[in-house]
């Protein structure tokens, strides 16, 4: 990323949606990108019912999020 012109972050914290948020925030990040999260098939409501309200708490701080898969 750094070859690029991006910058990596690194945090450490129990709540990955909150240090995620926290730490754009604190960079003024304008755009993250994220891979395709391995999930079953079991997990996915619960999955989508977090990302949902991850995605609304980036939007709140102007932040695109771009999953690669």
């Amino acid at each position: 990323a750094s070859e690029l012109g991006g910058t990596v972050i690194q945090k450490k914290s129990d709540d990955v949606r909150g240090a995620i948020i926290e730490a754009c925030a604190e960079n003024k990040v304008s755009c993250m990108l994220a891979a395709k999260p391995e999930i079953g098939f079991f997990s996915l409501f619960v999955f989508g019912v977090r990302v949902k309200s991850f995605i609304e708490k980036l939007a709140k701080f102007n932040i695109n999020l771009s999953i690669l898969s």
